[in-house]
């Protein structure tokens, strides 16, 4: 397998995981939405895009700092290629 193969796949598994974890994220805000409920009253129907935002927000930090610990934990570096390269543009005289 050759590093832009491992790359995509790194990503194809990345993007369940993200999902997964935004999907938890809004299940567990709703949970707790649902528990404060008694206290807001009617507002609470307020407070449902919000706790989608946060979820997907949660879900994005948590996968960030769950791709980087991976990355490092399996010693990832020296068998992915990197997404986005800094390609030196030649200059014109």
């Amino acid at each position: 397998m050759n590093k832009k193969l491992n790359t995509v796949l790194f990503l194809l598994g990345g993007t369940f995981v993200n999902l997964v974890l935004a999907l938890v994220s809004i299940g567990l805000l709703l949970f707790l939405l649902g528990r404060v409920e008694p206290f807001l009253g009617e507002q609470t129907a307020t407070f449902i895009p919000f706790v989608f935002l946060g979820g997907i927000l949660l879900g994005m930090i948590m996968y960030q700092k769950l791709s980087k610990w991976v990355i490092r934990r399996f010693n990832l570096e020296d068998k992915m290629d990197p997404l986005f390269s800094l390609r030196s543009k030649k200059r014109r005289d």
